[in-house]
């Protein structure tokens, strides 16, 4: 018999979380991915964007932490 244990990170809507957090001014978050090295790329570019300040080179809407923690 075989067994595993551990912790799933996974949005509730399976879209990772890739975002600054309004509530904390400078604080960035990235979490919530359920397939890491197939997103991994494009999620590091935004986040590095985010970072920086520069303008996203796709839609960063699409990843905000507010999608999940409203309503």
């Amino acid at each position: 018999m075989e067994r595993w244990g551990g912790m799933v990170d996974v949005a509730k809507d399976e879209i990772p979380v890739i975002s600054p957090v309004p509530s904390t001014p400078g604080l960035l978050v990235m979490g919530g991915f359920t397939f890491g090295l197939t997103q991994g790329l494009g999620a590091g570019e935004l986040m590095a964007d985010l970072v920086a300040g520069d303008v996203p080179k796709i839609n960063a809407k699409n990843f905000e932490l507010a999608r999940i923690t409203v309503g």
